[in-house]
């Protein structure tokens, strides 16, 4: 689940109408869900790791099937909004995302600029909201154990269907509650996936638990001064402040879909009160001219100026 659906990319708190219009042939909510890999088979996979199973099947309230309460109800809507806009925002994107490997974030700048993921040879990898599997199957032919892990049942149909000549486990589950043992992973990682569509306060102690000692943590989300210059009127980036830097981290959308935004300090915060030590905060900055098909800025030059996204790199001491 790598960006926006129905609501706008990146875990951004605004919505796109337009895109959910686009999304109107897509697959509705409540569609059987696609034959995923089991508990079992994802262990057969990985050479022994212990997955306890998740929620099995096609249940109509996962907020309910995972145990989780009212905090995080939206699980259910984040799904369903998934599940619409899928098609459309994989026609709209994957040209960019999918373009080459390891490429970060809404301008799609390669990790080997950024050097925040480093090797995975022979590590057992979680990609946490994976999507239509962009960076995963480009992973899997690194030589790591990985598994891919969304909550969209679109998402992960199209992951499978572009999957390749290297498969790898494709689970369904959501970031409030991952269903794997503790020590499962020696890297979690995410672009704009899970940990923009969950709490992060429930959603990052989940994915430290999940990491063996000395395993990473690496991840992108929206930066804060993204939403601050955002103008809802006209849909666009600007180089004026419209929103307040210390506003509410949760944005919900006319279909209850929640994303979430923090700012520095509570990003430190979180990730410190996780028991995660924090290495790196890169700020991805594209070239001079280099599109995106995320956002629309006024300068078109306004992420050279100002960090549109922040990219997270910490470990489990």
């Amino acid at each position: 689940m790598r960006h926006g659906t129905a609501t706008r990319p990146g875990g951004w708190p605004w919505h796109d109408a337009a895109m959910a219009n686009r999304a109107a042939a897509d697959r509705r909510a409540g569609d059987a869900c696609p034959p995923l890999l089991s508990g079992r088979s994802v262990r057969d996979a990985l050479g022994g790791l212990p997955l306890p199973e998740g929620p099995a099947g096609n249940p109509s309230t996962w907020a309910q099937a995972l145990g989780l309460g009212e905090p995080v109800a939206s699980v259910n809507a984040n799904r369903n909004s998934w599940n619409r806009a899928s098609a459309a925002y994989q026609q709209r994107c994957d040209p960019q995302i999918g373009a080459a490997a390891r490429l970060w974030g809404n301008y799609s700048i390669p990790d080997s600029e950024l050097g925040a993921l480093g090797d995975v040879t022979g590590l057992r990898v979680l990609e946490l909201g994976c999507g239509a599997g962009q960076w995963s199957r480009s992973l899997a032919r690194e030589a790591c154990r990985l598994v891919g892990l969304d909550l969209s049942d679109a998402q992960l149909d199209a992951a499978r269907r572009a999957m390749g000549a290297i498969p790898y486990p494709l689970v369904q589950g959501a970031a409030e509650q991952l269903p794997f043992a503790t020590g499962s992973f020696d890297l979690v990682f995410c672009d704009h996936g899970g940990l923009s569509w969950a709490p992060p306060d429930v959603a990052v102690p989940e994915a430290a638990r999940v990491l063996r000692q000395r395993g990473r943590l690496v991840f992108t989300v929206t930066s804060p001064w993204l939403r601050a210059c955002y103008d809802d009127s006209s849909d666009r980036v600007t180089a004026s402040l419209h929103h307040d830097y210390f506003g509410p981290a949760a944005a919900t959308g006319e279909d209850g879909a929640t994303s979430y935004t923090l700012g520095y300090g509570d990003w430190i915060r979180t990730l410190r009160s996780a028991g995660l030590v924090i290495d790196d905060l890169i700020e991805p900055r594209p070239d001079p001219g280099k599109p995106s098909t995320y956002l629309t800025c006024e300068p078109a030059d306004w992420a050279r100026h100002w960090p549109c996204e922040n990219l997270w790199v910490c470990h489990k001491p």
